[in-house]
């Protein structure tokens, strides 16, 4: 499980590089590695060599309650980093995110999006705070 999890990451990694640098495309959409925590491909270059180091970390140390400790620690602060930008976009006089290039936009056809999306990261952020607890208490 930790060989695929490293290779996947590894996999991440090279996108990431290859499309962020060579192709100069940070910015595109890079679902493919949403369990990672990338949403674009720059995110991509980041985090997959993150993901890397801690795989190979757990691999030495041995511990699935630490990977679980990290995933959710990981996910805890990413969620709510998401929740902070999708609020800034809400506000912002500057539409960076139109809510057309969205992909919520087809269900529900409005800037809504950007609400709705900051919502679905608060409710990610309980359940990733639930999941740290949980990990350390399992410890």
């Amino acid at each position: 499980m930790l060989l695929l999890l490293f290779l996947y990451a590894t996999l991440c990694l090279v996108a990431g590089y290859t499309t962020t640098i060579k192709n100069r495309n940070p910015y595109g959409h890079a679902f493919w590695f949403l369990p990672l925590g990338v949403f674009v491909w720059g995110d991509a270059l980041v985090f997959g060599l993150f993901w890397m180091v801690v795989t190979a970390g757990i691999w030495l140390w041995g511990s699935w309650q630490v990977l679980a400790f990290v995933y959710s620690l990981f996910w805890l602060i990413r969620s709510l980093g998401e929740v902070q930008y999708w609020l800034l976009v809400q506000f912002s006089s500057l539409k960076r995110e139109p809510p057309e290039n969205h992909v919520l936009f087809p269900f529900i056809k409005s800037d809504a999006v950007w609400f709705i999306n900051q919502v679905i990261w608060q409710c990610v952020a309980v359940l990733a705070g639930v999941g740290v607890w949980f990990s350390i208490t399992m410890v």
